[in-house]
């Protein structure tokens, strides 16, 4: 007997990890038969994760944001992500945005969030002395 399982993170990670490759030139095997960019199938899927109150993890957002296009979309979902979850800023995330700021071409941002990774990163040594 079949009986339904409620999804996880990770299973809808995988799904954002094929939008990913769908994107990425350099992994391109099959062209999608799609209409739709796999940047809009993501976010439709991070719609729907969000309605069905699966939290994202980590991961979700790195994932996330290596489909980002300009610095108002990463910005968007950076905001986003924050304010509807828990998500600690981990080196990870940090990274993940940094590189899609650099992708974007927008230096500036991804200085701005490097030194706030610096300055997080100060914040917690020092609460830890």
């Amino acid at each position: 007997e079949f009986k339904p399982v409620k999804p996880l993170a990770r299973h809808f990670n995988a799904l954002f990890e094929g939008y990913r490759t769908l994107d990425d030139p350099y992994k391109k095997s099959k062209e999608s038969k799609s209409e739709k960019n796999p940047q809009e199938h993501a976010q439709m899927l991070f719609s729907h994760m969000g309605s069905m109150n699966i939290p994202p993890d980590s991961y979700t957002l790195t994932l996330l944001m290596g489909l980002q296009k300009d610095s108002n979309e990463i910005t968007e979902l950076w905001n986003n992500v924050m304010k509807l979850t828990k998500l600690k800023m981990e080196p990870p995330i940090y990274h993940s945005i940094i590189t899609a700021y650099g992708k974007a071409g927008d230096a500036s941002s991804a200085c701005i969030v490097f030194d706030k990774m610096i300055a997080s990163n100060n914040l917690n040594r020092n609460r830890n002395s």
